[in-house]
C-alpha cells in the first residue's frame, strides 16, 4: 500500500507527486500474472500480428473485403473458442488454474470460459 500524502501533492501538484513506487508494484504484479499465464507459441503470435497488419491494410484499400475476412475469422475463432472450452471443461481443472493461465481474476475467467463454450 502506497498512501497519498495529499498535503504534500496540495504543495508540489500532481505532477511532482513520485508515483516510482506504486509503478514498480504494479510493473511486478503484470510480471507475476504474465509469469503465470499460458504460453501462445511465439510462432503463432507473429502470425496473428502479420495477419492483423494484412487485415488493417485491406480494410484501408478494400473495406467490403476486409470485412468479410473479419467474418470468416470471426467464424474460425468462435469454433476454436468453443472446442478450447469443452476441452478444458474435460480437464476438470479449477478455477484458480483457469484464472491464472488466462491471466485474469477468477470470476472473468469462469465468465469468459463459459461464454466460449456455449457460443455467445
Amino acid at each position: 500500500m502506497h498512501p497519498i500524502d495529499w498535503g504534500q501533492v496540495a504543495v508540489d501538484g500532481a505532477a511532482l507527486t513520485d508515483e516510482s513506487r506504486p509503478l514498480e508494484d504494479w510493473e511486478q504484479h503484470i510480471d507475476e500474472v504474465d509469469a503465470a499465464a499460458a504460453v501462445v507459441p511465439p510462432e503463432l503470435l507473429g502470425m496473428i500480428e502479420q495477419f492483423g497488419a494484412g487485415l488493417a491494410d485491406l480494410a484501408d484499400s478494400e473495406p467490403l473485403a476486409a470485412l468479410r475476412a473479419v467474418a470468416a475469422l470471426e467464424r474460425l475463432t468462435a469454433r476454436t473458442a468453443r472446442v478450447a472450452a469443452r476441452n478444458l471443461q474435460a480437464d476438470c481443472l479449477e478455477d484458480e488454474a483457469v484464472a491464472a493461465g488466462l491471466g485474469l481474476p477468477a470470476q472473468q475467467a469462469r465468465s469468459r470460459v463459459l461464454r466460449y463454450r456455449l457460443g455467445r
